[in-house]
């Protein structure tokens, strides 16, 4: 069934099909909301055969699998009725390899100094997807490289989840307005786009977000200021001081403090596993040193957890996949599982990070806000937050509640862009010594009552698996026959006259089948004997 933003995306899908002309659309669509149906919904377009192919650019390496999952994810088969696929693809030549379309990142984008994307966007008529598109600042390195790809887009459509920045600046793409002497702000009525949007309140009022429940604790917090004064507070909840409530915050998080909120937010998350065994649990901090620290105290509970930051970004996006896939219960991360990541089984968040930026405490609450469909019914599911009782973080919790109240049966990277501190120098100034916490309040933000794990292969997946699969026949084949990799590999390039990694899934498939075919394991030649140089085929 579709939500109102998708019902009114596709209603003008349809009529751009009819002639309208609108070549511009903007969706703000809250945190969790599902922008995810909207590159496919768009796809019609194709099928119209007033588009070629579909790029969709996110902004990090683990979003590119997700976007392919969308695509073959049963669900939306269903919903949508559609067989459209695209592919992964870092700057490769061919991007779209025979099918509907292919994702990329802004990163990668920024680094394709050949322009191998823009080259072919600029030859054939692409629908140009810049999903959470305020990560591209105005003026910015990312909207030098997009500027020229969104000139030759035929259509344009930007996605979002917040309409500002962690950092304030402007977002590229769109037009701002004066707000006063030294702000500007959005002005989309005078753009020339098509605008949807899709509030908290619209989600909640079509059940397709589930409620929160926040459990705020209190803490006392001692440490050393960047003067060298002697700092101590009784409660954390009852500081106003929003300079001192910061250092505090930041203290309460670097010493025992974290370690309780962590406990606690374990005790809790295993006791509703009881319930629901697919039950996830995401940790966030900081930064790396502490998350090292969180993934060691987590694994010596003996659960089975992953850390994912930016700092090791390959061994991040894998942990990210097994966690997306079920391998992995609990994941301590930084700011790469934030927007976009979509895993309805996480039911659970301990914030242990003093980033207090209100678009970047929503990104990280809507990770808990996504309907789990093996969780039971809508009425079952809550997503629970653990986190500090001070005054930044509930100023965010009250504004969700304001706009969830209606609906409550109850109420009670740039990575620098995510990492970087609200408050500059604190972490190199203020020496934490102690904290402990003192006192605990929950706030419900819904009705309380006390996954679909997609493991199908994409189009990318079964690309490895099938080069995987010839690579492996061909070693096997050269060690018992005792030849040379290269000379085989050199005979495959001949017969299809093209590298195995610029072939399309069809090609590979008919490349495994010429290898096992012509090189088979049972009839290999040699054994030990001396052999001739030259591959011997065999025709039997």
């Amino acid at each position: 069934m579709y939500r109102k933003h998708q019902k009114q995306f596709n209603t003008l899908i349809d009529s751009i099909i009819a002639g309208t002309g609108v070549r511009k659309i903007l969706l703000k669509v809250t945190p969790g909301g599902g922008k995810s149906a909207i590159p496919i919904i768009a796809c019609k377009l194709i099928r119209a055969r007033l588009a070629d192919g579909l790029l969709w650019i996110v902004p990090r390496k683990s979003l590119q699998d997700q976007a392919e999952r969308n695509f073959i994810d049963p669900y939306f088969r269903e919903m949508i009725g559609h067989d459209f696929k695209i592919r992964s693809s870092t700057n490769d030549d061919n991007p779209r390899r025979g099918l509907h379309g292919f994702v990329t990142t802004y990163q990668a984008i920024g680094q394709d100094d050949a322009q191998t994307v823009y080259f072919e966007i600029a030859r054939q008529r692409y629908i140009v997807v810049l999903d959470e598109f305020h990560h591209v600042e105005q003026g910015g390195i990312w909207h030098q490289a997009l500027k020229h790809i969104v000139k030759n887009a035929s259509y344009l459509i930007l996605m979002t989840g917040t309409l500002e920045r962690g950092d304030e600046k402007k977002i590229a793409f769109i037009p701002y307005q004066k707000a006063d002497e030294d702000s500007y702000i959005p002005d989309l009525e005078s753009s020339d786009m098509h605008v949807i949007e899709y509030t908290r309140s619209d989600a909640l009022s079509e059940k397709a977000i589930i409620p929160l429940k926040f459990y705020l604790s209190d803490g006392a917090a001692e440490w050393i200021d960047k003067e060298g004064l002697h700092m101590q507070i009784d409660s954390l909840a009852k500081e106003h001081r929003k300079n001192i409530a910061s250092q505090a915050i930041f203290t309460v998080l670097n010493s025992e403090y974290a370690f309780e909120l962590l406990n606690k937010a374990l005790h809790q998350w295993l006791k509703h596993k009881e319930k629901n065994p697919g039950s996830k649990l995401l940790v966030v901090t900081s930064n790396f040193k502490r998350a090292k620290i969180i993934i060691k105290t987590v694994q010596e509970y003996g659960l089975n957890a992953e850390i994912a930051t930016s700092h090791r970004p390959t061994e991040a996006a894998h942990a990210i996949k097994r966690f997306k896939m079920g391998y992995t219960e609990i994941l301590v991360t930084i700011a790469m599982a934030y927007e976009g990541m979509d895993v309805p089984e996480i039911s659970h968040i301990c914030c242990l990070t003093n980033i207090r930026s209100t678009p970047w405490i929503e990104q990280m609450v809507a990770r808990v806000v996504r309907i789990d469909r093996n969780a039971g019914p809508y009425e079952s599911q809550t997503g629970f937050i653990f986190a500090p009782d001070d005054v930044h973080f509930r100023e965010i919790v009250n504004q969700i509640r304001k706009e969830q109240l209606p609906y409550a049966r109850h109420s009670g990277e740039q990575r620098e862009m995510f990492e970087k501190s609200e408050f500059p120098g604190e972490r190199e100034t203020i020496k934490a010594l102690a904290s402990k916490m003192t006192g605990n309040r929950e706030m419900n933000l819904g009705p309380v009552h006390v996954s679909f794990l997609n493991r199908a292969q994409t189009p990318k997946d079964e690309e490895t698996d099938l080069r995987k699969k010839i690579e492996e026949h061909v070693r096997l084949y050269s060690y018992l026959g005792r030849y040379r990799n290269g000379t085989i590999n050199g005979e495959i390039v001949r017969e299809f006259e093209k590298s195995r990694q610029d072939m399309t899934i069809p090609e590979l498939r008919r490349c495994l089948e010429f290898v096992r075919k012509t090189y088979p394991i049972e009839k290999v030649r040699g054994c030990g004997r001396r052999v001739p140089t030259k591959v011997v085929r065999w025709y039997g």
